[in-house]
Protein backbone atom coordinates (compact mmCIF):
# COMPACT_ATOMS: atom_id res chain seq x y z
CA UNK A 1 0.00 0.00 0.00
CA UNK A 2 1.42 3.45 -1.14
CA UNK A 3 2.01 6.25 1.90
CA UNK A 4 -0.87 8.36 0.11
CA UNK A 5 -3.51 5.32 0.12
CA UNK A 6 -2.44 5.06 4.01
CA UNK A 7 -3.09 8.10 5.26
CA UNK A 8 -6.46 8.43 3.73
CA UNK A 9 -7.72 4.75 4.77
CA UNK A 10 -5.85 6.34 8.23
CA UNK A 11 -8.55 9.53 8.06
CA UNK A 12 -11.38 7.75 7.35
CA UNK A 13 -10.68 5.37 10.29
CA UNK A 14 -10.28 8.88 12.48
CA UNK A 15 -13.55 10.27 10.82
CA UNK A 16 -15.61 7.31 11.41
CA UNK A 17 -14.32 7.08 15.14
CA UNK A 18 -15.04 10.71 15.56
CA UNK A 19 -18.31 10.46 14.16
CA UNK A 20 -19.05 7.03 16.53
CA UNK A 21 -18.22 9.23 19.66
CA UNK A 22 -20.14 11.76 18.91
CA UNK A 23 -23.34 9.59 18.25
CA UNK A 24 -22.58 7.88 21.64
CA UNK A 25 -21.98 11.90 22.94
CA UNK A 26 -25.50 12.82 21.64
CA UNK A 27 -26.95 9.44 22.38
CA UNK A 28 -26.05 9.65 26.26
CA UNK A 29 -27.13 13.44 26.26
CA UNK A 30 -30.66 12.42 25.01
CA UNK A 31 -30.69 10.05 27.11
CA UNK A 32 -30.02 11.97 30.06
CA UNK A 33 -32.39 14.76 29.06
CA UNK A 34 -35.20 12.38 28.83
CA UNK A 35 -34.55 10.57 32.23
CA UNK A 36 -34.04 14.17 34.13
CA UNK A 37 -37.63 15.16 36.03
CA UNK A 38 -39.57 18.01 34.37
CA UNK A 39 -39.23 21.24 35.97
CA UNK A 40 -42.42 21.61 37.94
CA UNK A 41 -44.79 24.90 36.86
CA UNK A 42 -43.59 27.76 38.26
CA UNK A 43 -46.60 30.67 37.81
CA UNK A 44 -49.89 31.15 36.78
CA UNK A 45 -52.83 28.95 37.06
CA UNK A 46 -50.47 25.91 36.71
CA UNK A 47 -49.22 27.34 40.02
CA UNK A 48 -52.03 28.90 42.00
CA UNK A 49 -51.71 32.24 40.09
CA UNK A 50 -48.24 32.74 41.29
CA UNK A 51 -46.46 35.80 39.54
CA UNK A 52 -43.24 35.60 38.28
CA UNK A 53 -39.82 36.67 40.30
CA UNK A 54 -38.50 40.05 39.24
CA UNK A 55 -41.56 40.84 37.10
CA UNK A 56 -40.84 37.82 34.45
CA UNK A 57 -43.57 37.13 31.79
CA UNK A 58 -45.18 33.66 32.68
CA UNK A 59 -46.10 32.10 29.87
CA UNK A 60 -49.05 29.67 28.83
CA UNK A 61 -47.45 26.61 30.27
CA UNK A 62 -46.74 27.92 33.63
CA UNK A 63 -42.81 28.91 33.63
CA UNK A 64 -41.06 32.43 33.79
CA UNK A 65 -39.17 33.92 31.54
CA UNK A 66 -38.54 37.15 28.94
CA UNK A 67 -39.15 35.89 25.59
CA UNK A 68 -41.65 35.93 22.82
CA UNK A 69 -42.52 31.82 23.90
CA UNK A 70 -43.29 33.43 27.52
CA UNK A 71 -44.18 37.14 27.36
CA UNK A 72 -46.39 36.31 23.20
CA UNK A 73 -49.08 34.42 22.80
CA UNK A 74 -51.10 33.50 26.04
CA UNK A 75 -48.69 34.68 27.94
CA UNK A 76 -50.77 34.40 31.76
CA UNK A 77 -48.98 37.39 34.18
CA UNK A 78 -46.67 40.24 33.69
CA UNK A 79 -46.54 40.17 30.24
CA UNK A 80 -45.69 43.90 29.47
CA UNK A 81 -42.24 43.68 30.49
CA UNK A 82 -40.42 42.24 27.22
CA UNK A 83 -40.03 44.86 24.47
CA UNK A 84 -39.74 41.63 21.97
CA UNK A 85 -43.16 40.30 22.93
CA UNK A 86 -45.85 39.67 20.71
CA UNK A 87 -49.20 41.79 20.65
CA UNK A 88 -51.24 38.15 21.24
CA UNK A 89 -50.47 38.56 24.81
CA UNK A 90 -53.38 38.25 27.43
CA UNK A 91 -54.13 40.71 30.57
CA UNK A 92 -53.16 40.19 34.14
CA UNK A 93 -55.72 37.92 35.85
CA UNK A 94 -57.31 40.05 38.05
CA UNK A 95 -57.26 38.24 41.43
CA UNK A 96 -60.75 36.39 41.91
CA UNK A 97 -60.36 36.14 46.36
CA UNK A 98 -58.98 36.23 49.73
CA UNK A 99 -56.66 39.36 50.88
CA UNK A 100 -55.70 40.27 47.21
CA UNK A 101 -60.06 40.79 46.54
CA UNK A 102 -61.61 42.20 49.61
CA UNK A 103 -61.53 38.76 51.44
CA UNK A 104 -63.83 37.29 49.05
CA UNK A 105 -64.43 33.64 48.75
CA UNK A 106 -64.28 31.53 45.31
CA UNK A 107 -67.19 30.00 44.18
CA UNK A 108 -68.14 26.48 44.45
CA UNK A 109 -65.82 25.86 47.22
CA UNK A 110 -62.86 26.09 45.43
CA UNK A 111 -59.71 26.70 47.57
CA UNK A 112 -57.85 30.58 47.33
CA UNK A 113 -54.38 30.22 46.73
CA UNK A 114 -51.86 32.50 48.86
CA UNK A 115 -51.68 34.02 45.45
CA UNK A 116 -55.39 35.18 45.40
CA UNK A 117 -56.60 32.50 42.92
CA UNK A 118 -59.38 29.56 43.22
CA UNK A 119 -58.56 25.68 42.06
CA UNK A 120 -58.86 22.88 44.01
CA UNK A 121 -54.95 21.23 43.71
CA UNK A 122 -52.28 21.73 45.75
CA UNK A 123 -51.45 24.45 44.40
CA UNK A 124 -54.40 26.57 45.94
CA UNK A 125 -55.93 24.24 48.39
CA UNK A 126 -52.06 23.83 50.39
CA UNK A 127 -49.54 25.96 52.08
CA UNK A 128 -50.58 29.73 52.03
CA UNK A 129 -54.24 28.71 51.40
CA UNK A 130 -56.56 31.35 52.26
CA UNK A 131 -60.30 30.18 52.93
CA UNK A 132 -62.17 27.24 51.81
CA UNK A 133 -59.23 24.77 52.13
CA UNK A 134 -60.54 21.82 53.78
CA UNK A 135 -61.36 20.29 50.10
CA UNK A 136 -58.22 19.40 49.72
CA UNK A 137 -55.58 17.03 52.27
CA UNK A 138 -52.75 20.03 52.03
CA UNK A 139 -51.04 21.97 54.09
CA UNK A 140 -54.22 24.42 54.14
CA UNK A 141 -53.83 27.54 56.81
CA UNK A 142 -57.86 27.65 58.23
CA UNK A 143 -59.84 30.06 56.62
CA UNK A 144 -59.54 33.56 57.86
CA UNK A 145 -62.06 34.83 60.74
CA UNK A 146 -63.94 37.56 59.21
CA UNK A 147 -62.69 41.28 60.56
CA UNK A 148 -64.98 43.65 60.37
CA UNK A 149 -68.48 44.92 59.23
CA UNK A 150 -72.32 42.52 58.85
CA UNK A 151 -70.00 39.80 59.27
CA UNK A 152 -67.82 40.70 62.63
CA UNK A 153 -70.86 42.29 64.43
CA UNK A 154 -70.48 45.83 62.77
CA UNK A 155 -66.80 46.14 63.70
CA UNK A 156 -64.84 49.06 62.10
CA UNK A 157 -61.94 48.12 60.54
CA UNK A 158 -58.74 49.29 62.79
CA UNK A 159 -56.79 52.78 61.51
CA UNK A 160 -59.13 53.66 59.61
CA UNK A 161 -59.12 51.04 57.01
CA UNK A 162 -62.27 50.28 54.47
CA UNK A 163 -64.56 47.47 55.13
CA UNK A 164 -64.90 45.24 52.32
CA UNK A 165 -68.64 43.80 51.43
CA UNK A 166 -66.87 40.09 52.77
CA UNK A 167 -65.73 41.69 55.91
CA UNK A 168 -62.39 41.93 56.01
CA UNK A 169 -60.27 45.36 56.20
CA UNK A 170 -57.68 46.91 53.67
CA UNK A 171 -57.66 50.21 51.24
CA UNK A 172 -57.58 49.29 47.66
CA UNK A 173 -60.48 49.38 45.63
CA UNK A 174 -61.40 45.85 46.61
CA UNK A 175 -62.27 46.94 50.08
CA UNK A 176 -63.31 50.79 49.66
CA UNK A 177 -65.12 50.70 46.69
CA UNK A 178 -68.53 48.63 45.64
CA UNK A 179 -70.28 46.91 48.50
CA UNK A 180 -67.75 48.63 51.53
CA UNK A 181 -69.46 48.89 54.34
CA UNK A 182 -67.72 51.43 56.84
CA UNK A 183 -64.92 53.74 56.55
CA UNK A 184 -65.41 53.71 53.33
CA UNK A 185 -63.89 57.42 52.12
CA UNK A 186 -59.99 57.13 53.20
CA UNK A 187 -58.91 55.58 50.13
CA UNK A 188 -58.78 58.52 47.35
CA UNK A 189 -58.26 55.63 44.51
CA UNK A 190 -61.58 53.90 45.20
CA UNK A 191 -64.58 53.81 43.37
CA UNK A 192 -67.60 56.19 43.60
CA UNK A 193 -69.68 53.00 44.64
CA UNK A 194 -68.93 52.48 47.78
CA UNK A 195 -71.74 52.40 50.32
CA UNK A 196 -72.08 55.03 53.45
CA UNK A 197 -70.92 53.94 56.54
CA UNK A 198 -74.04 52.12 58.14
CA UNK A 199 -75.76 54.23 61.62
CA UNK A 200 -75.46 52.01 64.48
CA UNK A 201 -79.45 50.41 65.20
CA UNK A 202 -78.60 49.99 69.06
CA UNK A 203 -77.92 49.63 72.33
CA UNK A 204 -75.22 52.82 73.97
CA UNK A 205 -74.62 53.72 70.21
CA UNK A 206 -78.42 53.80 69.48
CA UNK A 207 -79.95 55.63 72.59
CA UNK A 208 -80.16 52.17 74.18
CA UNK A 209 -82.55 51.40 71.29
CA UNK A 210 -83.38 47.31 70.75
CA UNK A 211 -83.12 45.76 67.95
CA UNK A 212 -86.45 44.68 66.03
CA UNK A 213 -87.38 40.62 66.21
CA UNK A 214 -85.05 40.30 69.13
CA UNK A 215 -81.82 40.15 67.51
CA UNK A 216 -78.72 40.89 69.43
CA UNK A 217 -77.05 44.00 70.28
CA UNK A 218 -73.06 43.79 69.47
CA UNK A 219 -70.98 45.59 71.22
CA UNK A 220 -70.45 48.00 68.30
CA UNK A 221 -74.09 48.67 68.24
CA UNK A 222 -75.58 46.21 65.71
CA UNK A 223 -77.74 43.63 65.25
CA UNK A 224 -77.54 40.16 64.45
CA UNK A 225 -77.71 36.54 65.59
CA UNK A 226 -74.57 34.70 65.28
CA UNK A 227 -71.89 34.80 68.29
CA UNK A 228 -70.21 38.28 66.46
CA UNK A 229 -73.61 39.55 68.07
CA UNK A 230 -74.65 37.92 70.73
CA UNK A 231 -71.63 36.59 72.27
CA UNK A 232 -68.92 38.42 73.96
CA UNK A 233 -69.82 42.43 74.24
CA UNK A 234 -73.40 41.96 73.48
CA UNK A 235 -75.74 44.87 75.20
CA UNK A 236 -78.78 43.98 75.03
CA UNK A 237 -81.25 40.36 73.92
CA UNK A 238 -78.01 37.95 74.18
CA UNK A 239 -79.97 35.16 75.53
CA UNK A 240 -80.33 33.61 72.01
CA UNK A 241 -77.74 33.25 69.99
CA UNK A 242 -76.70 31.17 66.64
CA UNK A 243 -75.38 28.61 68.69
CA UNK A 244 -79.22 27.68 69.69
CA UNK A 245 -81.82 26.14 67.56
CA UNK A 246 -81.59 26.07 64.17
CA UNK A 247 -78.09 28.46 64.13
CA UNK A 248 -77.03 25.20 66.52
CA UNK A 249 -77.37 23.35 63.32
CA UNK A 250 -76.35 25.07 60.17
CA UNK A 251 -73.20 26.87 60.14
CA UNK A 252 -72.99 30.37 58.00
CA UNK A 253 -70.17 28.12 55.69
CA UNK A 254 -72.40 25.10 55.46
CA UNK A 255 -75.60 27.52 54.59
CA UNK A 256 -73.94 28.63 51.38
CA UNK A 257 -72.97 24.93 50.58
CA UNK A 258 -76.62 24.17 51.19
CA UNK A 259 -77.24 27.18 48.74
CA UNK A 260 -74.64 27.66 45.85
CA UNK A 261 -76.89 29.69 43.54
CA UNK A 262 -74.21 30.03 41.33
CA UNK A 263 -76.16 31.77 38.48
CA UNK A 264 -79.45 31.86 40.27
CA UNK A 265 -81.78 35.80 39.36
CA UNK A 266 -82.12 36.46 43.10
CA UNK A 267 -79.48 34.50 44.79
CA UNK A 268 -78.95 37.33 46.94
CA UNK A 269 -82.03 37.48 48.55
CA UNK A 270 -81.90 33.99 51.28
CA UNK A 271 -79.35 34.70 53.78
CA UNK A 272 -77.59 32.83 56.53
CA UNK A 273 -78.81 35.92 59.04
CA UNK A 274 -82.19 36.62 57.61
CA UNK A 275 -82.76 32.05 57.55
CA UNK A 276 -81.61 32.74 61.49
CA UNK A 277 -83.30 36.03 62.33
CA UNK A 278 -86.84 34.31 61.32
CA UNK A 279 -86.23 30.99 62.95
CA UNK A 280 -86.14 33.06 66.62
CA UNK A 281 -89.38 33.91 65.84
CA UNK A 282 -90.31 29.89 65.50
CA UNK A 283 -87.83 28.63 68.35
CA UNK A 284 -88.88 25.24 68.32
CA UNK A 285 -87.71 25.26 64.75
CA UNK A 286 -84.30 23.37 64.55
CA UNK A 287 -84.33 22.64 68.48
CA UNK A 288 -87.04 19.76 68.95
CA UNK A 289 -85.69 15.93 69.62
CA UNK A 290 -82.35 14.75 69.36
CA UNK A 291 -79.68 16.07 67.44
CA UNK A 292 -80.59 13.59 64.40
CA UNK A 293 -84.44 15.05 64.43
CA UNK A 294 -83.21 18.53 64.50
CA UNK A 295 -80.78 18.22 61.40
CA UNK A 296 -83.73 16.73 59.81
CA UNK A 297 -86.21 19.09 60.10
CA UNK A 298 -83.68 21.55 58.42
CA UNK A 299 -82.89 19.08 55.38
CA UNK A 300 -86.63 18.84 54.92
CA UNK A 301 -87.70 22.36 55.55
CA UNK A 302 -84.91 23.67 53.10
CA UNK A 303 -85.46 20.86 50.56
CA UNK A 304 -89.19 21.88 50.47
CA UNK A 305 -88.51 25.66 49.99
CA UNK A 306 -85.79 24.86 47.39
CA UNK A 307 -87.87 22.87 45.26
CA UNK A 308 -90.47 25.70 45.34
CA UNK A 309 -88.14 28.25 44.31
CA UNK A 310 -86.18 26.41 41.77
CA UNK A 311 -87.16 25.84 38.06
CA UNK A 312 -85.64 22.42 38.58
CA UNK A 313 -84.41 20.12 40.71
CA UNK A 314 -81.21 21.53 39.65
CA UNK A 315 -79.51 18.67 37.71
CA UNK A 316 -77.80 15.39 39.19
CA UNK A 317 -76.42 16.95 42.02
CA UNK A 318 -79.57 17.94 43.53
CA UNK A 319 -78.10 21.60 44.18
CA UNK A 320 -80.61 24.23 42.89
CA UNK A 321 -82.96 26.33 44.65
CA UNK A 322 -83.67 29.37 45.97
CA UNK A 323 -83.04 30.77 42.89
CA UNK A 324 -86.44 33.00 42.95
CA UNK A 325 -88.22 35.67 45.50
CA UNK A 326 -91.59 35.40 43.70
CA UNK A 327 -93.66 33.65 41.06
CA UNK A 328 -91.86 34.75 37.88
CA UNK A 329 -95.23 34.38 36.00
CA UNK A 330 -98.07 35.57 37.59
CA UNK A 331 -101.57 35.47 35.87
CA UNK A 332 -103.71 36.32 38.55
CA UNK A 333 -104.13 38.43 41.31
CA UNK A 334 -104.93 35.11 43.87
CA UNK A 335 -107.79 37.37 44.81
CA UNK A 336 -110.82 35.20 46.94
CA UNK A 337 -113.67 36.77 48.58
CA UNK A 338 -113.22 36.20 52.20
CA UNK A 339 -114.58 38.35 54.99
CA UNK A 340 -111.80 38.13 57.23
CA UNK A 341 -108.67 39.08 54.99
CA UNK A 342 -110.31 40.62 52.43
CA UNK A 343 -108.02 41.64 49.39
CA UNK A 344 -106.54 45.15 49.11
CA UNK A 345 -107.04 47.86 45.95
CA UNK A 346 -104.17 46.86 43.58
CA UNK A 347 -102.70 44.32 44.99
CA UNK A 348 -101.62 40.26 44.19
CA UNK A 349 -101.07 37.93 46.50
CA UNK A 350 -99.25 35.47 44.09
CA UNK A 351 -96.95 33.24 45.26
CA UNK A 352 -93.54 35.06 47.01
CA UNK A 353 -91.23 33.61 49.44
CA UNK A 354 -89.28 30.41 50.22
CA UNK A 355 -92.10 27.98 50.53
CA UNK A 356 -94.02 29.97 47.53
CA UNK A 357 -97.35 31.67 49.57
CA UNK A 358 -100.03 32.39 47.97
CA UNK A 359 -104.00 33.60 48.50
CA UNK A 360 -105.30 36.30 50.29
CA UNK A 361 -106.11 34.32 52.93
CA UNK A 362 -103.17 32.78 53.79
CA UNK A 363 -101.25 36.11 53.64
CA UNK A 364 -103.93 37.04 56.09
CA UNK A 365 -103.14 34.35 58.40
CA UNK A 366 -99.50 34.20 58.24
CA UNK A 367 -100.06 38.15 59.25
CA UNK A 368 -101.61 37.74 62.37
CA UNK A 369 -98.36 34.91 63.19
CA UNK A 370 -95.96 37.20 62.65
CA UNK A 371 -97.03 40.54 63.19
CA UNK A 372 -97.02 41.93 59.67
CA UNK A 373 -99.31 43.57 57.67
CA UNK A 374 -99.22 41.31 54.75
CA UNK A 375 -103.08 42.22 53.23
CA UNK A 376 -101.89 45.66 52.65
CA UNK A 377 -98.25 44.99 51.64
CA UNK A 378 -97.69 41.57 50.26
CA UNK A 379 -94.62 42.87 48.67
CA UNK A 380 -92.45 42.74 52.18
CA UNK A 381 -92.33 39.00 51.45
CA UNK A 382 -90.08 39.09 48.19
CA UNK A 383 -88.20 42.39 49.72
CA UNK A 384 -87.64 41.72 53.22
CA UNK A 385 -85.87 38.50 53.53
CA UNK A 386 -86.75 38.05 56.97
CA UNK A 387 -90.37 38.07 56.43
CA UNK A 388 -89.80 35.62 53.81
CA UNK A 389 -88.57 33.04 55.82
CA UNK A 390 -90.96 33.72 58.51
CA UNK A 391 -93.77 33.23 56.15
CA UNK A 392 -92.09 29.90 55.14
CA UNK A 393 -91.68 28.66 58.90
CA UNK A 394 -95.05 29.77 59.46
CA UNK A 395 -96.39 27.08 56.96
CA UNK A 396 -93.90 24.99 58.29
CA UNK A 397 -94.72 24.91 62.38
CA UNK A 398 -98.27 25.38 61.79
CA UNK A 399 -101.43 22.54 61.54
CA UNK A 400 -104.22 22.82 58.85
CA UNK A 401 -107.41 21.90 58.46
CA UNK A 402 -109.06 18.15 58.07
CA UNK A 403 -106.50 17.04 61.30
CA UNK A 404 -103.85 18.06 59.77
CA UNK A 405 -100.02 17.91 61.93
CA UNK A 406 -97.76 20.49 60.70
CA UNK A 407 -94.91 19.65 59.24
CA UNK A 408 -92.59 20.15 61.93
CA UNK A 409 -94.75 17.57 64.09
CA UNK A 410 -94.20 15.26 61.24
CA UNK A 411 -90.70 15.14 60.40
CA UNK A 412 -89.76 15.80 64.19
CA UNK A 413 -91.61 12.61 65.54
CA UNK A 414 -93.65 14.72 67.44
CA UNK A 415 -96.98 13.34 65.33
CA UNK A 416 -97.98 9.74 65.16
CA UNK A 417 -100.45 8.19 62.56
CA UNK A 418 -103.87 6.58 63.59
CA UNK A 419 -105.08 3.54 62.10
CA UNK A 420 -107.27 5.49 59.73
CA UNK A 421 -103.81 7.76 58.61
CA UNK A 422 -102.24 4.70 58.06
CA UNK A 423 -104.93 3.00 56.17
CA UNK A 424 -104.52 6.17 54.22
CA UNK A 425 -100.94 5.65 53.58
CA UNK A 426 -100.20 8.89 55.79
CA UNK A 427 -97.37 7.88 57.89
CA UNK A 428 -94.56 9.69 59.38
CA UNK A 429 -91.11 10.42 56.94
CA UNK A 430 -90.15 13.58 54.34
CA UNK A 431 -93.04 12.11 52.14
CA UNK A 432 -95.87 13.57 54.33
CA UNK A 433 -94.72 16.83 54.44
CA UNK A 434 -94.90 16.96 50.51
CA UNK A 435 -98.48 15.72 51.16
CA UNK A 436 -99.03 18.54 53.68
CA UNK A 437 -97.12 21.25 51.58
CA UNK A 438 -99.00 20.12 47.91
CA UNK A 439 -102.43 19.46 49.45
CA UNK A 440 -101.74 15.93 48.41
CA UNK A 441 -101.14 17.58 44.49
CA UNK A 442 -97.44 15.49 44.21
CA UNK A 443 -98.63 11.98 45.95
CA UNK A 444 -100.32 11.38 42.55
CA UNK A 445 -97.30 11.58 40.80
CA UNK A 446 -95.25 8.81 39.20
CA UNK A 447 -92.05 10.63 40.22
CA UNK A 448 -90.42 12.84 42.66
CA UNK A 449 -87.33 12.43 42.76
CA UNK A 450 -86.18 16.17 42.29
CA UNK A 451 -88.13 16.98 45.47
CA UNK A 452 -86.34 13.96 47.47
CA UNK A 453 -82.66 14.14 45.96
CA UNK A 454 -82.95 18.18 47.28
CA UNK A 455 -83.61 15.95 50.96
CA UNK A 456 -81.12 13.75 50.37
CA UNK A 457 -78.39 16.62 49.51
CA UNK A 458 -79.51 18.22 52.66
CA UNK A 459 -78.76 15.22 55.35
CA UNK A 460 -75.76 13.91 53.59
CA UNK A 461 -74.91 17.84 53.85
CA UNK A 462 -75.82 17.64 57.78
CA UNK A 463 -74.36 14.24 58.04
CA UNK A 464 -78.08 12.20 59.03
CA UNK A 465 -79.84 9.48 57.86
CA UNK A 466 -82.79 10.34 55.85
CA UNK A 467 -85.48 8.47 57.52
CA UNK A 468 -88.16 6.42 56.63
CA UNK A 469 -90.90 7.34 53.82
CA UNK A 470 -89.26 9.74 51.56
CA UNK A 471 -92.18 9.48 48.97
CA UNK A 472 -95.95 10.35 48.99
CA UNK A 473 -96.79 8.58 46.30
CA UNK A 474 -100.14 6.71 47.03
CA UNK A 475 -101.13 8.31 50.10
CA UNK A 476 -104.57 10.04 50.43
CA UNK A 477 -104.46 13.83 51.08
CA UNK A 478 -106.03 15.03 54.40
CA UNK A 479 -109.22 16.56 52.94
CA UNK A 480 -109.82 12.82 51.69
CA UNK A 481 -109.23 13.32 47.72
CA UNK A 482 -106.14 12.69 45.59
CA UNK A 483 -105.69 15.21 43.23
CA UNK A 484 -104.17 14.39 39.54
CA UNK A 485 -100.30 15.90 39.76
CA UNK A 486 -100.03 19.61 38.53
CA UNK A 487 -99.22 20.03 35.04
Amino acid sequence: MSRTMAEKSSKHAFSAANLAMKALALAVLTLAYSAAPAHAQQCGAQAGGALCPNGLCCSQFGYCGVTDDYCGRGCQSQCGVSGRRSGNAAPVRAPQCGAQAGGALCPNGLCCSQYGYCGITSDYCGAGCQSQCGVHAGGAAPVRAPQCGAQAGGALCPNGLCCSQFGYCGVTDDYCGRGCQSQCSVNVRRSGNAAPVRAPQCGAQAGGALCPNDLCCSQFGYCGVTDDYCGRGCQSQCGVNARSGAGSVVTRELFDRMLPRHDCPDRDFYTYDAFLAAARAFPAFGATGDEDARKREVAAFMAQAAHGTSSSSGGPSYSGGFCYKEAQTVTSNYCTPNAQFPCAPNMTYHARGPMQISYNYNYGLASQAISEDLLRNPELVSTDPVVAFKTALWQWMTPGDWNQPSCHAVITGLWTATPPHRAAGRVPGFGLTTNILTGGRRCAAEDDTGRVGLYKRYCDLLGVGYGPNLGCRGQVPFDGEIEAPAK
